[in-house]
């Protein structure tokens, strides 16, 4: 163990639906004094929460998420030196985390925390004190050094107190690195109605408030009364009940509560509706004839994105913007900055919307996220838009924004400028730079001429997938690189080649379809073939994508990992030049790895001189994994484990993936199987692998014989 000086606390909280408690944690949060932090909320609301602070992280997970899975999600998205829990119901002490930091600096510790705390009845204003038996810490009071319960998962089968579980665990391995801080004043808990095991049912508060406030002090105390008040407001707690000298409850007076009285002809919130015209201006009336029979769109802007076409329409609400260029669908949001009203609607020049005021319906309800019509289709397949870091949204179809939000849109464009790239995707770039989860609809549509047409609609353009790829990576890598701290980046995609540049395109060029937040390392072992001029021709055109060459020919496994030390990612895959990916592979196999995998082992897909499928165990264990290589090279893991097992052994000339595998597993790892066609394994001439099939009985001994008390074991 290493001494901390000054390092990254990750605060980690879950929660599900309860927004009331939102304001409080970050209350909570915001007031600690120590400098280098970061909060982690792992969300699994129907709504999930958002929040404009730099060093605030949301993780969503589906609803009724367990909260261990929750709690594992959590752990792999910090990225602090040392671990703490923020429940979204405690209240800390401002020193919280600067004791706690203090604690681990020594060399020897591993985990610190107390044995003492509060429990705090919100609607009654009453506490009482709780001591742990046998001086065992409490979960919430405790921090850890992050290498230590990295490889220490939450156990999800267990549905409740799972983090009793956990911390027994972490317990039992570090029973003499604890550090136990003698104080009862670092936290408390919040007995409420939404509690788990609603823990005011159980106990007896003997004491008023007055006796916590006293022991905490005035200085850590600061504002919290008031920040009690606001969250028992927030809950529906009308009046709190004062406590009597003896402690007993007091009832308070009756006060007649009033309702306000909504009117009944609230006025509409104006908008003004934003439409693109380009190659279709024969559509731009009719859909005009539509949106003006709706009151509360008061302003129709028309941004007309061909300048050989003097477009002409009838409607006392128009007005026409005339660009001198294509703009693409950048177009849209050019429009929207001249836009009269704070509320915007987005459509495109091929349909009618035929239930907009359907659509405008459900944004007056809830003006916090984009609201986008949906066709059948793209409606049953819309959880696939939705990453990490936020969620695409298809504005096309009819789509209600707030005119604020183009302000994240304009500050890329600042910073990054606008090619042909953002200008075609910019509906990518705009509702994922909104790092939130939009609203879905279905959009009732009736076509008009030149839809779908290829040489008019964009999704039929040659290259749209690798467009539509490219941009979404572009926009994640934005988002990572903006935050405060700076994450690394999600995957690097090490793809190692010897004399193999006839097929290094099309690897290169499947890595390329797929929508997610990579770099691709390019690792030439002395090669003599055309493999140096086509690297370098994608280095040119990609600024995502790195070339290194080993002038002498080292090996597979050194240039291996030579490509995984060259980034500092979450997650690797190794690929082969003349092996291919799918092009979900990445969005997949992050999901697993998300919740709680450590190694997504894909299917082999055959190609070439051979067709044919090599499936794979939904689980592969270690035992399972010793009677047989069931992990094949491509499998994409997380580069924690790489660190901690030291790579990939370069004194192994064959098998040294299977090798690989087996350390991996026997550290703890988790290898699941990830679902689909993801992996493309090249038939063709004589190969590594077909070389290992001659000498399979020597390398079979080999393995057993690096790892004999594994196989003694098992």
């Amino acid at each position: 163990m290493v001494k901390l000086n000054n390092p990254l606390i990750s605060c980690l909280c879950v929660t599900e639906n309860r927004p009331a408690f939102m304001p409080w944690l970050l209350w909570n949060y915001g007031r600690q004094v120590y400098g280098r932090r970061e909060l982690v909320i792992v969300d699994s609301s129907e709504r999930p929460f958002s929040s404009d602070r730099p060093d605030v992280q949301i993780v969503t997970a589906p609803p009724g998420t367990g909260v261990a899975a929750k709690r594992n999600l959590a752990l792999q998205a910090a990225h602090g030196e040392i671990i703490t829990w923020f429940d979204d119901d405690d209240w800390q002490h401002p020193g919280k985390l600067t004791s706690l930091a203090a604690a681990l600096a020594d060399q020897t510790a591993v985990y610190a925390g107390t044995t003492q705390a509060w429990f705090v009845d919100l609607r009654r204003q009453q506490c009482v004190p709780y001591q742990t038996p046998q001086q065992e810490l409490i979960f919430n009071s405790a921090a850890f050094r992050r290498e230590a319960v990295a490889a220490l998962p939450f156990p999800e089968a267990v549905r409740r107190a799972s983090d009793t579980r956990w911390l027994q665990q972490v317990a039992r391995r570090y029973a003499r690195k604890t550090a136990h801080l003698k104080r009862n004043d670092l936290f408390f808990w919040l007995c409420h109605e939404e509690n788990l095991s609603n823990p005011a049912q159980r106990r007896r508060f003997s004491r008023p408030l007055s006796a916590l406030r006293d022991l905490i002090g005035p200085e850590a105390w600061a504002d919290t009364d008031e920040a009690l008040a606001d969250l028992r407001e927030r809950l529906g707690y009308q009046t709190a009940v004062s406590p009597t000298p003896n402690g007993a409850a007091s009832k308070p007076p009756t006060k007649p509560v009033v309702q306000p009285v909504l009117s009944q002809t609230r006025a509409a919130t104006p908008v003004t509706a934003c439409l693109l015209s380009w190659k279709r201006p024969q559509n731009l009336q009719p859909i005009v004839d539509s949106l003006q029979r709706h009151s509360f769109i008061q302003e129709i802007l028309v941004w007309n994105n061909n300048p050989q076409v003097d477009l002409q329409l009838e409607g006392d609400k128009v007005r026409i913007i005339s660009s001198e260029q294509n703009e693409i669908c950048y177009g849209r949001y050019l429009c929207a900055q001249q836009a009269k009203h704070q509320t915007i609607y987005f459509q495109d020049d091929d349909v009618i919307v035929e239930n907009v005021a359907e659509l405008y319906k459900a944004y007056t309800k809830d003006r916090s996220r984009i609201v986008h019509g949906l066709t059948g289709q793209h409606f049953s397949q819309q959880e696939r838009t939705v990453y990490r870091q936020g969620h695409v949204a298809l504005l096309g179809w009819g789509s209600f924004i707030d005119k604020s939000w183009l302000a994240p849109l304009n500050g890329y464009v600042a910073g990054q400028g606008a090619d042909r790239l953002f200008k075609r995707e910019a509906d990518k770039f705009f509702s994922l730079l909104q790092q939130k989860r939009h609203m879905t609809m279905r959009a009732r549509l009736r076509h008009l001429s030149g839809y779908s047409m290829a040489n008019l609609a964009l999704y039929q353009e040659p290259g749209h997938r690798r467009y539509k790829a490219l941009a979404v990576r572009r926009a994640l890598a934005y988002l990572r690189q903006a935050a405060t701290p700076p994450m690394p980046v999600t995957w690097n995609v090490v793809i190692t080649c010897h004399n193999y540049g006839r097929f290094l395109s099309d690897a290169i060029d499947s890595v390329l379809l797929n929508d997610a937040d990579y770099v691709i390392t390019l690792v030439d072992d002395a090669s003599t073939d055309e493999t140096t001029a086509v690297a370098n021709d994608y280095c040119a055109t990609y600024d995502h994508i790195t070339y290194l060459r080993h002038e002498q020919n080292q090996g597979v496994s050194h240039v291996r990992n030579s490509g995984v030390a060259h980034s500092d990612s979450l997650f690797v895959i190794l690929l082969d030049a003349d092996d291919k990916i799918g092009p979900d592979y990445l969005y997949t196999a992050e999901k697993l790895l998300w919740s709680g995998c450590d190694v997504a082992n894909p299917d082999a897909i055959l190609f070439g001189r051979k067709q044919s499928r090599w499936p794979v165990p939904t689980r592969t264990t270690l035992p399972l994994l010793l009677k047989r290589n069931s992990v094949h090279c491509a499998a994409a893991f997380r580069r924690s484990y790489w660190i901690q097992v030291g790579g990939v052994d370069e004194s192994m000339d064959n098998w040294s993936d299977y090798d690989f595998w087996i350390r991996l597993a026997s550290a703890g790892a988790r290898i699941r199987r990830v679902a689909g066609d993801h992996f493309y394994y090249r038939q063709h001439g004589p190969s590594k692998s077909s070389t290992s099939n001659q000498i399979r009985q020597q390398l079979r001994a080999a393995i057993k014989s690096r790892h004999q008390p594994l196989f003694e074991k098992y």
